[in-house]
């Protein structure tokens, strides 16, 4: 590859990436959320690996007995957002001990945790994305 234009940085080609170019498209994003409803705004963050990890160990526990699916959805949401949801200096404004509060929370506001939950979506791919994430991100050739 590279001069015949079939890749590389011939003409025609891709452009190189660099270290800093990668850097910075593997890094957390993070967006303010307005919510008007509740006077003021929240940070919704992407989960890093680690994070991912803490939450799929606390999603496992969280998920396991015997209830009625749509619940174990609806606390499935309400523990990603305990994760996903920041104050202005990054620290979770929920622990996975809320998520209980959360699922409990009246319809009006759910409506707004239900908005939030699709904000986060948004920046942390959930259920059967992250199936595949696991599926795909296995060893490699050895």
């Amino acid at each position: 590859m590279g001069e015949n234009g079939n890749g590389g940085d011939g003409a025609g080609g891709s452009t190189p990436l660099t270290r800093e170019g990668i850097l910075a498209l593997v890094a957390p994003q993070r967006r303010r959320i307005e919510v008007p409803e509740w006077g003021g705004h929240v940070y919704v963050n992407s989960l890093r690996g680690t994070e991912y990890v803490e939450y799929v160990d606390a999603l496992d526990a969280l998920l396991a007995g015997d209830r009625p699916e749509v619940l174990k959805n609806i606390e499935a949401a309400s523990l990603l957002l305990a994760f996903s949801l920041t104050d202005a200096e990054g620290r979770r404004l929920f622990g996975a001990e809320d998520v209980a509060r959360l699922v409990e929370a009246p319809l009006d506001q759910s409506r707004v945790l239900v908005r939030l939950y699709r904000e986060v979506q948004g920046l942390n791919p959930t259920g059967a994305q992250t199936g595949d994430l696991a599926k795909n991100s296995g060893p490699g050739p050895g």
